[in-house]
Parts: C-alpha cells; structure tokens; sequence
C-alpha cells in the first residue's frame, strides 16, 4: 500500500473513531459536540483537501452552547457547571478566589472530557498548590469537514470566555494575574481572542500548546493568539510547518526537539497527530515532572533544528506550574521518545 493509501486509511479510520466516541459522548452530556482523540486526522484531511467556504460562517456568542466545570482539590469527583452572572452558583461552588485559577480550553473535535482536558486537570489537581480548576466545553465539531467551522467558531466562543473572566474577576474575587489559560490546537487561538476581549485588566498567563497552523496567519495577530494577549504568552511547538505555527508568536517560544516531528513519532505527515498532541502531553508531565524540561536560547529560528542549541549550562524550564517567567525569546529543550519525557538536566558527556 503507497503513502496516500494508508493516509486514506488512517483518515477513515479516524473518522469512525470521531463518530463512535461523539455518540458515546452525547449519552453523557447531550451538550457534547465532539470529543475524539483522534482530531488531529481530521485536521489532516482537512489541509490536503483544502476545501473551504468561500464566504465566512457569521456565529453569535448566543447561537453557540459554551459550558465551563469547575473541580478543585476539595471537590474532585463531581464538577460544578459555572455560569457566567449566575453569581449563587458561583458562591455556592468549591471555588475559592485565594487559589490561583487554571483554565483548560481544547481545540478541534474534542471537549472536556478528552484526554488533553481530564490529563492535564487532574495533574493540577494532585498538585500542591491548590487550584480553582475550570474546563472549557465548545462545539468544535465532530466530523473532518467541521474544521473550518471550528476554526471560526472560536471567534464568538472567545467572547464567551472573556465574559467569564470578567466575571470571575469581578463577582468571583479572581484575581487576573493569578490566572493561566492553557489551550492546545484551536483552544491555544480561542485562549488568545479572548485575552484580547477581557476588560477588567489582562490575563495573567496563556499557554499555547501547538497552536493550530490551518486557517492562520502569522501576519495577522487579531486572528490568532499573540504576544499582547497576556502579561506572559509561552508557546510550546512540536508540529510546526504541518498541524502547529512554527514561527515565535509568544514570550517564550519553545521548541522540543525541533519543534517539527517528535521522537517516536512517524515522519512528515503520517507522524502529524502523534507530534501535534505530544505538546499538551509535554505540557501535563511538567506540571509535576522533578526532572524538568530544561531549554537553551537560540540566537534565531533558524538554529533552533541545530545541535549547537543544546547546552549543559541550559538553566530555563519549559512549562511547570507555576511558570517561571524568566526565560523570554527561542528556546530549545531536548525529550525522550516516550512518557516519561523530561530528560532533565543535559550532563556534560551528552552535550553534543
């Protein structure tokens, strides 16, 4: 079988796994629109086909259905739907505006229960430090041809969320520099849009995992997640050129490994979900890894597939909770090819 007939193939395949775990989904919450670990194929699909409306979907934040659940460290088994005005509701619930406030978004064909959402929320909840932990649910669509719907919708979803944390801030008592929103794919986009809509003052921290490249344009940053969207944007590539924008779009741009493919990951676009999902995998281990993803600054893009980056001397983490903000420019950090993945610290006799 050629390459194009086992893409087909893996498409198709994943195309039923959207549909199968979607019905699955809807029994649990009918206000589900697609949760599928598989999303990164049809992203695929959807880049090769390049099928796309001519004219643009026009969305209001009312005609979309947007649900936030709340969990913390002292309610972690039952979530709390949080509603935006719905002050009693918010008094009622386990949040507690003394605890900084971490804010899951997902992106394409997924929703709060995918593995990117449940993963990295029970990390923070295990932590330590105790956390108002909120997952974000939009309708990102459950088949491969609602990508471009997707992609737009996150225009009025975006609105939504800036509503929510302006009311957080103001009849919650968070306080926005306490809080980060960490989106992979369409949710790092959606995290960006709506730093740029809150107006009580600026996110404290976004987190883009692998912000999504299809239907984005680095030249234009009202579109997309920027450096302005918070007091400190760190972005983490690895599945630039294909699924991810490759280009420093943050703070602090980190790539692993190159920030293109991932170690045991396939190449080219047959390995494209596998590295497009490794960032929030990267992202979650982090928060609790004692070894630490440990990066160096590169001098440019350019040499960031360089060995000359690496260096025993590398002194900046990449990712963690809370983040330290120090590191600001290109960075490069070096993983194994599976979990755990942080190396730790470069010894000397591994320095190439």
């Amino acid at each position: 079988m050629g390459l194009l007939g086992w893409l087909q193939v893996s498409l198709s395949w994943a195309l039923v796994s959207c549909e199968v775990n979607w019905i699955h989904l809807q029994e649990i919450d009918n206000n589900i629109n697609g949760c599928d670990s598989q999303y990164h194929q049809h992203m695929i699909d959807h880049v090769l086909r390049k099928s796309n409306p001519k004219s643009l979907p026009v969305f209001e934040p009312s005609s979309i259905n947007v649900t936030f659940y709340l969990l913390t460290s002292s309610n972690q088994n039952t979530s709390t739907k949080l509603t935006t005005g719905d002050i009693q509701s918010l008094q009622k619930s386990s949040f507690n505006s003394s605890n900084p406030t971490r804010i899951i978004v997902h992106g394409f064909c997924n929703c709060h229960l995918s593995e990117f959402c449940v993963t990295t929320r029970q990390k923070l909840l295990e932590h330590p430090q105790q956390y108002n932990v909120i997952t974000m649910s939009w309708p990102s669509g459950k088949w491969i041809w609602n990508y471009w719907t997707a992609r737009w919708r996150i225009v009025p979803a975006s609105q939504i969320l800036a509503n929510f944390i302006d009311f957080l801030h103001s009849d919650g008592g968070m306080k926005l520099q306490d809080l980060y929103l960490v989106g992979h794919s369409l949710g790092a986009h959606l995290s960006g849009l709506a730093g740029k809509l809150v107006t009580n003052g600026k996110v404290g921290t976004i987190v883009g995992l692998d912000p999504a490249k299809p239907e984005f344009e680095v030249g234009k940053p009202d579109e997309r997640l920027a450096i302005t969207d918070a007091s400190y944007v760190e972005v983490i590539h690895t599945n630039g050129k294909r699924l991810g924008l490759y280009e420093p779009i943050g703070h602090s741009d980190f790539y692993p490994n190159g920030g293109v493919n991932q170690p045991g990951c396939l190449p080219w676009w047959t390995g494209a979900s596998c590295a497009h999902g490794r960032a929030w995998e990267l992202y979650a281990e982090s928060i609790e890894s004692k070894l630490g993803f440990w990066s160096t600054l590169c001098s440019s893009l350019d040499k960031v597939r360089d060995t000359g980056c690496r260096s025993p001397k590398a002194k900046l983490k990449m990712g963690g909770d809370p983040i330290i903000q120090k590191g600001r420019g290109i960075l490069t950090v070096q993983t194994k090819a599976k979990a755990p993945y942080a190396e730790g610290k470069l010894e000397l006799s591994n320095h190439i």
